[in-house]
């Protein structure tokens, strides 16, 4: 039983520590993961910062068997708490960017991660429960009752995960160029040649002008969606494209909350009614629908999601921006440009 608590103690602990180390390089993608989950905007980045170093504590005082109990139970919450978010987004039909592990682990959650998740809540209840009052096997003590075999093949052992641990997370921080076929986020609509078909319009040129179907079956054009003295933003989307639906909770809560300060709408395309349900289902105001690729070609667009400003005079205000992060750093600077310092 004492080694069978220490392997589940070490083993939290380096979870745990994977996973506040993988954070706090990607601290901008940490605060994207609690946004999608639905943390206030206020507060994501407040928990990007606090949740990392928690976690970490928490890997640090597993190790030690005096104190491997109530650090188990404070990560059983840690645990729980992501799990219970994660279980809400699934039933509601949401599928946010996990980022649990920073960039070795990005992809929507699933039924995976609930299951991973009540593995590891298990393993944190066990200690919590069979450790209490310092049970369990010390680390060096058990380290020192290994023969010379033992200890060799334990340092070769932490030697061979480290070099595993850099390689995975060299080949995701740095993925080959070449790779065939693209990703959506990578690659462009038409396949263009010429890199400037993708870059946008001039900052200042006129914004094109169009009209379309909304979700509902009326047709609107650009000039009713846009607000008097308000700029807007066009977020480009796809209903196949997994990060454009992992972004629209957030693209629907601008809508919302930012409605008196930035006229904010989507613009798909494919099925009418598919986007319909969808937009119901976000809870979306403003979700128009592009026959073809008429409005993302007029506008360059090259890849889902992306953005763009629209300024109040009518003409492009930004450049385009690819990705839900570089989107909510267009959304974050417009807002900074539109608010008071005072208000900051």
């Amino acid at each position: 039983m004492d080694l069978a608590l220490l392997i589940a103690r070490l083993a939290l602990a380096l979870v745990l520590a994977a996973a506040a180390a993988a954070k706090l390089l990607d601290v901008r993608g940490a605060r994207e993961a609690m946004r999608a989950f639905g943390a206030p905007a206020s507060m994501a980045p407040a928990l990007a910062v606090l949740v990392p170093p928690a976690e970490l504590a928490v890997a640090v005082l597993l190790v030690p068997a005096s104190t491997a109990a109530p650090a188990a139970a404070a990560g059983l919450v840690l645990l729980a708490a992501f799990t219970v978010a994660a279980g809400a987004n699934l039933a509601r039909g949401r599928a946010p960017e996990c980022n649990c592990f920073g960039v070795l682990s990005r992809g929507p959650v699933g039924p995976r991660t609930l299951v991973r998740n009540g593995v590891l809540m298990a393993l944190a209840a066990f200690v919590a429960i069979v450790g209490w009052g310092g049970a369990g096997d010390s680390l060096p003590r058990w380290v020192s009752g290994l023969g010379p075999a033992g200890r060799v093949g334990l340092a070769l052992g932490v030697a061979l995960a480290g070099i595993f641990g850099y390689f995975a997370w060299y080949a995701r921080t740095n993925p080959v160029s070449d790779e065939w076929p693209p990703t959506r986020a990578e690659a462009s609509f038409d396949d263009h040649d010429d890199d400037d078909e993708s870059a946008g319009l001039a900052l200042g040129e006129p914004a094109p002008a169009f009209t379309l179907m909304d979700v509902v079956g009326g047709e609107v054009t650009l000039d009713v969606l846009r607000r008097p003295g308000l700029p807007t933003l066009l977020v480009f989307a796809d209903p196949t494209c997994g990060s454009c639906l992992a972004l629209l909770p957030d693209v629907a809560r601008w809508q919302r909350e930012l409605a008196g300060e930035l006229t904010v709408v989507v613009v798909t395309s494919g099925d009418r009614e598919r986007n319909r349900l969808e937009a119901e289902a976000q809870g979306l105001k403003a979700m128009v629908v592009q026959t073809a690729r008429e409005v993302a070609n007029a506008y360059r667009i090259g890849a889902t999601p992306a953005a763009v400003v629209v300024g109040t005079a009518g003409g492009i205000a930004s450049e385009v921006m690819q990705g839900a992060d570089e989107i909510h750093l267009l959304v974050d600077r417009e807002l900074w440009r539109l608010r008071p310092v005072s208000d900051a």
